[in-house]
């Protein structure tokens, strides 16, 4: 295949990716700045942020794709195959977001990965079951301590062995939806989502420490310091939310708790 023919056939399949409202990046590829113009000349919206010149021959570029401002009309798995297939031999780096703000599979997946009505149901449908048994474990593990000052401290046990086997059976249910071709681009565009919206499925320990204040208009927002041990593997975070829905929709696993602590501004 001649280097034009390439260039014109990966312009073609990142414009649609985008309009599925993919995250792409070219790491590296024959003629990058070709590809870049291709691409813009299709209107699809992109920064380019580096183009360099490796040699006479090649050159690396970063290019991020930004989600379209309006819906997609079309999509075929046949491009998340191959999009993952690029990404698996390294010319492309790409994700695209599973889940929206209420454990539902997002319109960006649904319109890449060709879902049909009753597949995004079985998605969803599997996606909240997983919660409700994630939530109970998380009950079951955790201890719940409220300071005279008004912060509550949320002490999680780890629970691997079970969140493992409540991980395969989500991956499982997610598979026999979509396939053996669209499962597998599924593990490679999505990367550690599951993961990171089920709290490692109890792989870590986990200590929430959440601290309410009152606004002078007398709303009560809160503080969230956040803190997860897996051995030897640390990490932190904070975050600010403006009152308890914010906070308990940001906090799924958690939800029931903190509603039961905070729904009344106490």
């Amino acid at each position: 295949m001649k280097s034009r023919d390439r260039i014109v056939i990966l312009a073609l399949a990142i414009s649609s990716l985008v309009e599925a409202g993919v995250i792409v990046y070219l790491l590296r590829v024959d003629d990058a700045p070709a590809v870049s113009a291709s691409i813009l000349s299709s209107g699809t919206q992109i920064e380019n942020r580096a183009v360099s010149a490796a040699d006479d021959h090649s050159r690396s570029v970063d290019v991020v794709v930004q989600e379209p401002p309006t819906p997609a009309t079309s999509g075929a798995p046949s491009v998340a195959v191959v999009l993952a297939d690029l990404t698996k031999r390294g010319g492309v780096r790409a994700s695209v977001q599973f889940l929206g703000k209420s454990d539902e599979v997002s319109d960006s997946f649904a319109e890449l990965f060709a879902l049909s009505a009753s597949e995004r149901s079985a998605l969803d449908q599997a996606v909240r079951s997983c919660r409700r048994e994630l939530v109970a474990l998380v009950e079951e593990h955790s201890r719940v301590v409220q300071l005279e000052s008004g912060t509550v401290e949320i002490s999680v046990d780890p629970f691997e062995a079970v969140g493992g086997r409540l991980y395969d059976s989500l991956i499982a249910s997610i598979g026999q939806v979509l396939g053996a071709e669209r499962a597998i681009a599924f593990s490679r565009l999505t990367g550690s989502q599951l993961d990171d919206a089920f709290g490692d499925f109890g792989a870590a320990a986990r200590k929430l420490t959440i601290t309410p204040a009152k606004t002078s208009e007398g709303i009560v927002t809160f503080e969230v310091f956040d803190r997860s041990d897996r051995g030897i593997e640390q990490s932190t975070s904070s975050r600010h939310y403006k009152d308890i829905h914010e906070l308990a929709r940001h906090n799924p696993n958690f939800a029931k708790i903190l509603r039961g602590k905070f729904q009344n501004g106490e």
